[in-house]
């Protein structure tokens, strides 16, 4: 049985294709099975998270699923690194 619980929500908007950077801190108690969720209301944006050694989790990436008919992008990873950059 999977428990969900949220630990922090932002909004950002997106203006001319603007990049936006944000940083995540993940304790290592949660860090096993993380995922996140972004919901958009148009056009799907470009996004990746990476680690703080430089992996990058994308479209290309396994951990990557892309709902079209709920407009979100689902990235889900095992993760043992604290603080990640999104």
């Amino acid at each position: 049985m999977d428990i969900v619980f949220q630990i922090s929500q932002a909004e950002f908007h997106l203006v001319g294709g603007q990049p936006v950077s944000s940083t995540v801190g993940v304790d290592e108690t949660l860090a096993n099975h993380f995922t996140f969720l972004l919901y958009y209301q148009t056009n799907p944006p470009f996004v990746d998270i990476r680690t703080p050694s430089g992996v990058i989790y994308g479209v290309e990436s396994d951990a990557y699923t892309h709902d079209s008919s709920n407009r979100a992008i689902k990235i889900h990873f095992d993760f043992t690194e604290v603080e990640i950059e999104c």
